[in-house]
């Protein structure tokens, strides 16, 4: 007899708590939110939610879109070749295949890189999520990590990567190992971000993509940060073949 009393008591208390939670006032950034009775607590908090984030995360619109974070390998895919279809509401590419850094998301990545850059404040993966993680943005990781990498590949940053020798920079997105610096999150921590220096038009950089291939690189991506690491590379090798010329020529020996 005392079980089922305890049993009565507990329901009827479970009861008197939830009815306490679901009418009444809660009180949000300022708002007065009234609980009639007819909403569970968690739709009400949910509800007054959105309002304190709206106030709170002004810029998080800018992220709130549908994304899959498996197309970022599609991203950095040089044979994809419909890049305005990947991850279409986030605006990354036009049909072009050219990046779109007027569009909210890649131009407010881009800005506070430059003005980390200019501020000499780090512009490592950690500092990136971080900020973007806080007010007014909240944005998820894996939105920021998506347009990094949409900003490699179309030739708006670079990256500099610890290496035995010190740090190295990554120009080329084609390169081995390029996707898991953004896939895995805590090797993606320690990447470096930079602002590439390029203003080249669709038509110079299938100009110079050519010119390339005519001094015998193949498979030359169309984005100005590759083009530039591969225009050194050429470089240097002439630079290289020319002292092996004055060498010939020192010895009098014919040039092979």
């Amino acid at each position: 007899e005392r079980r089922k009393e305890g049993a009565a008591l507990e329901e009827s208390l479970a009861r008197e708590l939830e009815r306490s939670f679901r009418e009444g006032r809660i009180y949000v950034s300022g708002e007065e939110h009234e609980l009639d009775g007819n909403r569970d607590l968690k739709t009400a908090l949910q509800d007054a939610g959105k309002t304190l984030v709206g106030n709170l995360h002004t810029r998080f619109l800018d992220a709130d879109k549908r994304y899959d974070f498996r197309n970022l390998t599609r991203i950095l895919n040089p044979a994809e070749k419909k890049l305005h279809e990947v991850e279409a509401d986030l605006d990354l590419f036009d049909s072009q295949r050219m990046l779109q850094r007027e569009r909210p998301l890649l131009a407010t990545v881009l800005e506070v890189l430059k003005d980390h850059e200019d501020e000499n404040k780090p512009t490592d993966g950690a500092s990136v999520l971080a900020f973007f993680s806080q007010i007014p943005f909240g944005w998820p990781s894996e939105i920021v990590r998506l347009t990094l990498a949409a900003a490699l590949r179309g030739g708006a940053i670079y990256l500099e990567l610890p290496s035995a020798q010190g740090m190295r920079q990554l120009f080329d997105y084609t390169e081995s190992g390029t996707t898991d610096l953004f896939t895995k999150v805590n090797t993606f921590k320690g990447v470096i971000f930079r602002i590439a220096q390029t203003g080249l038009s669709v038509e110079e950089l299938k100009a110079a993509a050519k010119l390339l291939v005519r001094l015998g690189v193949t498979d030359v991506p169309e984005a100005g940060n590759v083009i530039a690491a591969r225009v050194r590379e050429v470089g240097t090798r002439l630079l290289e073949a020319v002292d092996r010329a004055r060498t010939y020529a020192g010895f009098g020996l014919p040039l092979p």
